[in-house]
């Protein structure tokens, strides 16, 4: 995959390594991850 986005990445992460349902694409479970995982990124970024 050339382009993987936020939330992409936490359904993937979800699934293969913790094992675990995919959540609902509409909910706000996958948008706070997917806020927090940008964020953490943008930080690292900075840092680097």
């Amino acid at each position: 995959m050339e382009t993987v986005y936020a939330d992409e990445m936490v359904q993937i992460c979800m699934v293969a390594p913790m094992a675990a349902e995919p959540l609902a694409w509409d909910s706000d479970e996958i948008a706070s991850l997917s806020a927090f995982v940008v964020d953490a990124q943008a930080r690292y970024n900075e840092e680097n």
